[in-house]
C-alpha cells in the first residue's frame, strides 16, 4: 500500500506527500474539521480526514497573521523571481475560471502549460524544503481569493495515520501534535521565521490566553517563557493540588544585577480571580497558597542545601477583579515577595519574547 497524505482543493490533488503529513498544513484546519469520512483517494482502513472550506481557511490564515500580503512579501524576499511575478503574473493567471482550472489540473497531473515564471516559482518552492511551506501557504491563500467560499478543501492523512498513530486515531490529538511540530519548525528555521512575521492584535491574543486551561498555561506558555527569560531550571510540578505546596512550577533561579542568585516559584491560575467567598478563583485561596509557597523550604541540588524562595509569581491568564487585587496587595507582608501577573501583563511579556509567542499562537489560536 502506498503510504501518502493528500491535500485536495476543489477536487484536485494539490499536495501529495509520502510517509508524512507536512505539519504546516494544520494551519488550514481546526480540530473540529476532523471527520471519520473516507475520500476516494484513500485505500487505508482508517477513515480520518479534515474537511473545511476556502472561506473558513481564509479566515483562519488571516486570524493568525498569514494574510496574503504577508505571504506575498515573504516570497518576494526569496532570490527566486522578480517582484512582478508575485504581484501581477501569478494573480492575473489564477483570477479567471479557465486559468484557475488549468492551474489546478496542472498541479495534479502536469498536463497543462503554465506561464514560465509560474512554473519556475513552483519548481523552486518544491525543490527546496525550506521554501515549500511559504510557497504552499501563499498559493492556498491566493486560491482563497478566487475560489468560491464554499469550495471544499480536504486533508486526507488516513494512510499515514494508520502507520504512526497507534492504529487508533481517536486516541491521539493529531491536529495539536502536527501544529506543535510546525511551531518547533518555526523556532529552528531561522529562514522561515525571518521571512514571515506573525502579528496579532491584543484583543485576539487575549482571546487565545483566556481559553487556556491551567496545564496548557503552565507547560506551553509559562515554562518556555521563563526559559526564554533566562531562568533555570524551569520545570512544572508533577503533582497539582495540596501536594504542590503553593507552587505550580518548581523553584527556579537567576542571578540579579549584583551577582546574587534569587529564587522564584510560580502559582498559575486559569480562572478569573475575585473576592467572592465560596467560588472557584476566590482570592483567599490564592493568598493561602502564596503564604504556603513562601514559607516552605525546598532542596537546592546545585549546592545540596535547603532554601526558601525569594519571590512568588502569581500568574493569572484571566483578569483580576479590583477588590481581589486590593486584597492581594494589602494582605501580603513584604509585598515585594509577591508579583502579580495578569492576562494583560502576560501578553506584554509574550510580545517581548516573540519566539514563545509564535509557538503559543500556532498551538492554540
Amino acid at each position: 500500500m502506498a503510504n501518502k497524505c493528500f491535500l485536495l482543493i476543489a477536487g484536485y490533488v494539490f499536495i501529495a506527500r509520502k510517509w508524512e503529513i507536512p505539519p504546516y498544513l494544520m494551519l488550514l484546519f481546526d480540530p473540529e474539521d476532523r471527520q471519520n469520512r473516507k475520500t476516494k483517494w484513500s485505500t487505508a482502513t482508517q477513515e480520518v480526514s479534515f474537511f473545511s472550506t476556502m472561506g473558513r481557511v481564509r479566515a483562519r490564515l488571516d486570524k493568525i497573521g498569514f494574510k496574503l500580503d504577508s505571504l506575498r512579501n515573504a516570497i518576494k524576499k526569496l532570490p527566486l523571481v522578480q517582484d512582478q511575478v508575485i504581484d501581477y503574473i501569478i494573480p492575473d493567471f489564477v483570477n479567471t475560471k479557465k486559468n484557475l482550472e488549468a492551474f489546478l489540473q496542472w498541479w495534479e497531473k502536469g498536463t497543462h502549460t503554465l506561464p514560465e515564471e509560474i512554473g519556475f516559482l513552483l519548481d523552486e518552492l518544491d525543490v527546496d524544503f525550506r521554501y515549500s511551506p511559504i510557497g504552499h501557504l501563499f498559493l492556498v491563500r491566493l486560491l482563497c481569493e478566487y475560489l468560491d467560499d464554499q469550495t471544499e478543501i480536504i486533508l486526507d492523512p488516513s494512510e499515514v495515520v494508520e502507520l504512526w498513530e497507534d492504529y487508533d486515531p481517536s486516541r491521539t490529538d493529531l491536529h495539536k501534535r502536527l501544529l506543535s511540530e510546525f511551531a518547533d519548525e518555526l523556532e529552528t528555521s531561522s529562514l522561515f521565521s525571518q521571512l514571515l512575521t506573525m502579528s496579532m492584535d491584543d484583543v485576539t491574543l487575549l482571546d487565545v490566553i483566556h481559553k487556556l486551561d491551567e496545564n496548557d498555561l503552565i507547560n506551553y506558555v509559562l515554562v518556555p517563557l521563563l526559559e526564554d527569560m533566562g531562568f533555570r531550571p524551569v520545570m512544572s510540578t508533577r503533582v497539582h493540588g495540596p501536594g504542590e505546596l503553593g507552587k505550580d512550577i518548581m523553584p527556579f533561579s537567576k542571578e540579579n544585577e549584583f551577582g546574587f542568585r534569587e529564587y522564584y516559584a510560580v502559582q498559575a491560575k486559569a480562572v478569573r480571580i475575585h473576592a467572592r467567598a465560596g467560588r472557584k478563583g476566590n482570592v483567599n485561596e490564592i493568598l493561602d497558597q502564596a503564604k504556603t509557597a513562601l514559607s516552605t523550604s525546598f532542596f537546592d541540588q546545585s549546592d545540596n542545601s535547603k532554601k526558601k524562595i525569594d519571590h512568588l509569581l502569581i500568574v493569572v491568564s484571566q483578569n483580576v477583579s479590583r477588590d481581589a487585587r486590593l486584597q492581594i496587595e494589602e494582605s501580603i507582608e513584604k509585598k515585594r515577595e509577591i508579583m502579580l501577573i495578569d492576562d494583560k501583563m502576560l501578553i506584554k511579556l509574550l510580545k517581548y519574547h516573540d519566539k514563545v509567542l509564535r509557538q503559543v499562537i500556532l498551538r492554540f489560536s
